[in-house]
């Protein structure tokens, strides 16, 4: 918290403005002038959010004066950009929005998100309205498990707790994650621990995923695609809403939103408080989470700032090892956790802090900075009787009781900064900045519990650490990206990152490994798009990227007193020459060549990439001792595959949705070793966890004032190893079979003398399949839950 208490002092003073105005905006349907009540009211470069009133007017006052974008979204209507000027005291203005459209995602443009009209870019987005038609509970991967080539799993079986993304067959250590703009990639081991921020899929405002070697500028280079989430600015007028929700498995959510409107014509706040607790599907699968999430805008004639906080303390049951797929025929066996006779468990709090400003330089040029801070607390307790007294450093006097718990402590911070300059120039758009990010962490471990062991060896009192080491990474990076009009139907785009980046390790206690080790890498890409008429244009984008492994590659410094070594070539006199890792950067060339159609009644898209590797990071076998999958080089391996999207209105206010993915993941050259050492081909091979089928269909009826969603999924065969060989033999052990399941979600709001009233119910796994979602080797498989049930009620004053 003192850590937050002195980044909070980065609040930049501001000197009020002089001249603004008042802007009252009535919103009608074109066709039967009918005022439309709850309306929802954006500004592109304006920290604003509102809602038109019964009357459909909404009314903003002390507005800076000049040309403002407004973005205007209702259910039922197409979505609505107008540019209103204000020049006068008071203005008024009226939108007029159209039914009988299909209605799609708004995009939000930031540095990192592709533009809705000429971008070469493959992406999908998700705004509010849709997040909450499929889920208000569940986790942010189970939510985007809707959108193109996804596929996850969840730990406990239910959404809630650890949950892992895949896009195209690509691990979540490959996929770039930002939230406003701030990297949120753990820049040791590059996964991202979504049960950090659980909660938040209630505070964002849309959700973009660019699939492919997306060039992010800042955070870490996209290998399978990157996650842009932006969470929501506060309402014009002030509220409160208060939460209670109930469903299987014990789960109960309670939380509370506040709203300040405006504050002295100038500041705005924002404040979520939640608690969530669930017993989980799996035995011991429990979570307890107590989040925050605040945000405060600040605004003049010239600039914006933005404060934004979130997180919060969490304890969890840790579940994860899976079961046998023997074991998933059973209704009791299929729960089974590893962890459950031991108690083994997590306590975490890991909030952060951003600080943005963007500041108007002139007509057409904006300078953009981000401040932020992360800080991560907290320890695994969990059974560690594999270890011996080598791996525990105790003396052979002692005996290793069966019982032995071991807590894994970890201090992470991380320092940032990310300046961006935007022109708009008359025919396209300059963008160009950088990043200076720090991260430092501290790791231990120690011998928690143990009958038969004394105090002076266990515990905090003992305090022995029979592993210690300081982590880091520093990370600088510039970049430019151009977007340029050629003509009024070609449009090309340029972009180009370099990054250099620095692992460190030291201060490790007993070996005394110190080192560090340099990466630099120049991205490129380049991308064209060519609107063929007003309801057709095609695009393709070519990119080479290259990107680190995980700092465990190089040392697993956990595993040193079991003979963990740098992994490091080797200098003539035998020491470590720490520039020269064994592991290698994988190394991306990725090709996209897209169509994208909007019509009245039908927006769809079809896209076709190749990725080919060098020495790609694979799985190679197995979890490491925190549940982690082991990965290592691949010579080579291609990714190929088409990829569908598609939208239709139905009469009757029905909408259907349909995407896929068809695709080949194999091996081209990959040598991979067995226990014993033994030299195995993976040539041709299938890459293991990538799903070379995934099927979406979602069937939504929607007005005003109800809904109701269908959404089927279909996800392929997958393999747990690299063992299998298209023409060979494929055992089911190592294969999670096809699986198909459906989920339904419906609500109703109603408002009665003010007060608005929310109903959701959401039913997942409805025709209760017994599927396995995921699976690592031959004995550790991650099993769905049953058909489960959660509510939720929202009233808001």
């Amino acid at each position: 918290m003192r850590k937050l208490i002195f980044i909070s002092l980065l609040l930049i003073s501001v000197i009020l403005p002089q001249n603004a105005s008042n802007l009252e905006i009535v919103v009608k349907d074109a066709v039967s002038g009918e005022k439309l009540q709850g309306a929802v009211i954006k500004f592109e470069n304006l920290p604003f959010t509102g809602v038109t009133d019964t009357e459909g007017k909404f009314v903003l006052r002390s507005i800076p004066t000049g040309e403002w974008r407004v973005i205007c979204s209702f259910v039922g209507y197409k979505t609505t950009k107008q540019s209103i000027t204000i020049q006068e005291e008071n203005n008024k203005s009226e939108i007029l929005m159209y039914n009988d459209q299909v209605q799609i995602s708004e995009i939000i443009v930031t540095g990192t998100r592709a533009e809705d009209k000429g971008s070469s870019a493959t992406y999908s987005n998700l705004d509010k309205l849709e997040i909450e038609r499929i889920s208000v509970n569940k986790d942010i991967p189970s939510i985007l498990n809707q959108l193109p080539s996804t596929s996850y799993y969840s730990e406990s079986g239910t959404g809630i707790g650890y949950g892992y993304i895949r896009i195209r067959g690509f691990d979540q250590r490959r996929i770039s994650v930002l939230i406003n703009g701030v990297p949120q990639n753990d820049p040791e081991d590059h996964s991202v621990y979504w049960i950090n921020f659980y909660d938040l899929a209630n505070s964002l405002e849309d959700v973009q995923v660019q699939r492919g070697s997306s060039l992010s500028f800042y955070g870490p280079p996209a290998i399978g695609a990157s996650i842009n989430l932006v969470t929501t600015k506060p309402f014009v007028e002030p509220g409160i809403s208060f939460e209670t929700g109930t469903g299987s498995y014990n789960t109960k959510k309670y939380a509370i939103n506040a709203n300040s409107g405006l504050i002295a014509e100038r500041f705005m706040i924002r404040f979520r408080g939640s608690k969530v607790e669930s017993d989980g599907y799996r035995d011991w699968s429990w979570s307890e989470f107590y989040r925050f999430f605040v945000t405060a805008s600040y605004f003049d004639d010239n600039q914006t700032i933005s404060l934004s906080a979130y997180g919060g303390p969490q304890e969890d049951g840790l579940a994860f090892y899976g079961i046998s797929k023997s074991q998933n025929g059973d209704e009791q066996t299929r729960k089974y956790n590893y962890g459950a006779s031991s108690r083994d468990r997590e306590v975490l709090n890991q909030p952060q802090i951003s600080l943005v400003h963007d500041l108007k330089l002139g007509e057409n040029l904006w300078l953009k900075n981000t401040f932020f801070f992360l800080s991560g607390d907290g320890f695994f307790d969990f059974n560690a009787n594999y270890g011996d007294n080598n791996y525990f450093r105790l003396d052979p006097q002692f005996t290793i009781p069966s019982d032995i718990m071991m807590r894994a402590f970890v201090d992470n911070d991380q320092f940032g900064w990310i300046p961006q300059i935007e022109y708009n120039y008359g025919a396209g758009k300059l963008m160009a900045g950088g990043e200076v990010r720090i991260h430092r962490s501290l790791h231990w471990g120690r011998i928690e519990s143990g009958s038969g062991l004394p105090d002076d060896v266990v515990g905090e009192k003992g305090n022995k650490h029979f592993y210690e080491y300081n982590g880091g990474k520093n990370v600088y990076s510039m970049y430019v990206s151009v977007a340029h009009h050629l003509t009024d139907r070609l449009n090309v785009i340029g972009k180009l990152q370099s990054i250099y980046q620095q692992y460190l390790l030291n201060n490790e206690k007993y070996v005394g490994t110190d080192f560090k080790t340099p990466y630099f890498f120049v991205n490129p890409q380049v991308g064209i798009s060519y609107s063929i008429s007003p309801i057709l244009s095609v695009y393709g984008s070519a990119s080479l990227t290259r990107r680190e492994p995980p700092l465990k590659n190089l040392y697993e410094a956990e595993s040193a007193s079991w003979g963990a070594v740098p992994q490091f070539e080797k200098n003539g006199d035998g020491s470590y020459n720490y520039d020269e890792p064994l592991v290698k950067p994988e190394l991306l060339t990725n090709l996209e060549l897209g169509a994208r159609i909007s019509l009245q009644k039908f927006v769809g898209s079809v896209n076709f990439y190749y990725m080919n590797f060098e020495n790609e990071i694979v799985p190679s076998g197995g979890l490491d001792v925190f549940g982690q999958p082991r990965v290592g080089n691949a010579g080579k391996t291609h990714h190929i595959g088409i990829e569908l999207e598609g939208v239709y209105k139905l009469p009757w206010d029905f909408q259907l949705s349909l995407n896929g993915n068809i695709s080949r993941n194999r091996y081209v050259e990959f040598k991979e070793y067995d226990g014993n050492g033994t030299v195995i081909s993976r040539n041709d091979n299938y890459i293991a966890n990538a799903p070379e089928l995934i099927l979406n269909m979602g069937l939504t009826y929607l007005n005003e004032n109800f809904f109701a969603v269908v959404n089927v999924n279909h996800t392929g065969v997958q393999y747990t190893d690299n063992s299998i060989h298209p023409d060979g033999m494929k055992p089911t052990e190592v294969t999670v079979d096809p699986f198909t399941v459906v989920n339904f979600s419906t609500g109703v709001n109603y408002t009665l003398s003010g007060v608005r009233l929310k109903l959701s119910i959401e039913v997942n796994n409805l025709f209760d399949n017994k599927y396995l979602m995921n699976g690592f080797g031959w004995d550790n498989f991650f099993p769905s839950a049953g058909r489960n049930l959660m509510t939720n009620l929202k009233v808001e004053f």
